[in-house]
């Protein structure tokens, strides 16, 4: 049986990696000694623990589903209030578009007349 020789590339390795990881030690505590670093720092260190992309992902999808029908519902009523005034035309003229931009964007956004006719009897 033969022995692995004293300085071998395995063990090289791993005596290369334990002196990494003692030094990114030593700069991790440096960094946290220091106001501004050590506050992201312990800020990330939360958002791992609790699993922070996810809740995020959550939170936004909760938004999405709420406020996306408050839009719908916010418009509606204002509409009933100025037929003649509608998203396309909104966009159009608080973007200062022209030409074919703003005839695009005009017809992609329906106004409320149309609506009613879509969505019922109107």
């Amino acid at each position: 049986m033969v022995g692995k020789p004293a300085d071998s590339p395995t063990s090289r390795f791993s005596a290369g990696l334990t002196k990494a990881k003692e030094q990114q030690k030593r700069y991790q505590n440096k960094l946290e000694k220091h106001p501004w670093s050590g506050f992201l720092l312990a800020a990330n260190r939360r958002f791992n623990k609790i699993e922070g992309k996810h809740l995020a992902i959550v939170i936004a999808l909760n938004l999405f589903v709420a406020v996306i029908p408050l839009i719908i519902i916010g418009y509606a009523f204002i509409s009933t209030f100025n037929p003649h005034r509608d998203v396309g035309n909104m966009l159009a003229s608080n973007l200062h578009l022209s030409g074919n931009t703003a005839t695009v964007v005009r017809d992609t956004f329906t106004n409320a007349s149309s609506g009613k006719s879509v969505s019922g009897p109107g």
